[in-house]
């Protein structure tokens, strides 16, 4: 073997040794005569370092598997202890309502037993009071048919009564600038005065801050008359001008101030009207 190769093989070589070596080598002595031992020291292979590293990995992962698996064991019993606990509570609260049951149970018996039995006479009385009242309800039509008196008959004149009274409330009808207005009169002595005296065309004059007025031909009858104030869209009478006024705004009751009506369409363009007006009654 080459001196080259034994020195590449050596992790290191003190130089006083080799120097020694040299000497003794070249007197044709053995290294060994120089009475010191050469320490050689291996350069550990790549191979045995990988190893150790490797090992060293290895275990830490094994560490890391057992401390989690003694954690995951840990938090398996505190949840096992949890679920047993909210187990015997539960057990516990069904068996005490268990306990309470049959009492409460007996006590709704007992009153529903005591409303049936408050209720039943009162029903018994209405049904007796409802056969009664059938039986007088025919005894009435009986006498009806015997006195040749048709209650139906009777019902249908009654209904009719309103509905020809409505037929007989007059409508009239202004027609100015600012369109048409239509009233409903009432059945007064002054309002029948002034449908009587249609039609007319007539000038009209703005009042206050709530009023158009105009003047009929002729004064209106004022007696048995209706009395009192309103709101937007009335007809008046105010008999010491003798003037019947348009309102569109809210009035007070004024003496001699009498209601004529009140309007059903177009009472919103009150305030726009102005110059003369024409005045019919509706139909005509």
């Amino acid at each position: 073997m080459k001196r080259e190769d034994i020195i590449d093989s050596l992790e290191y070589i003190d130089e006083e040794y080799i120097g020694e070596a040299d000497l003794a080598r070249n007197a044709g002595k053995p290294a060994g005569d120089s009475g010191k031992v050469t320490p050689i020291r291996r350069k550990p292979s790549s191979v045995r370092r990988w190893g150790t590293l490797v090992a060293g990995f290895a275990v830490l992962i094994v560490a890391a598997f057992v401390v989690t698996g003694i954690l995951r064991v840990r938090s398996g019993n505190m949840e096992a202890m949890k679920s047993a606990e909210a187990t015997a509570a539960e057990e516990q609260a069904a068996e005490h309502y268990k306990a309470e049951q049959p009492a409460a149970s007996a006590e709704e018996k007992a009153d529903v037993e005591m409303m049936a039995e408050a209720t039943e006479e009162p029903a018994a009385e209405e049904m007796m009071d409802a056969a009664e009242e059938i039986q007088a309800a025919d005894e009435s039509m009986d006498m009806d048919a015997a006195n040749g008196t048709d209650g139906a008959a009777e019902m249908t004149e009654e209904m009719e009564e309103p509905a020809a009274a409505a037929a007989e409330a007059v409508r009239i009808r202004i027609m100015s600038n600012a369109g048409e207005i239509v009233f409903d009169l009432n059945d007064s002595p002054a309002a029948k005065a002034l449908e009587a005296q249609l039609p007319l065309s007539v000038d009209t004059e703005p009042y206050s801050d709530n009023e158009i007025v105009f003047q009929p031909e002729k004064p209106l009858d004022t007696e048995n008359g209706i009395e009192g104030g309103g709101t937007e869209g009335y007809l008046g009478y105010f008999a010491p001008w003798n003037n019947v006024v348009m309102y569109y705004g809210d009035f007070e009751e004024y003496p001699g101030l009498y209601i004529l009506g009140k309007a059903v369409s177009g009472a919103e363009s009150i305030r726009e009207v102005k110059g003369r007006i024409t005045i019919e009654a509706v139909g005509e």
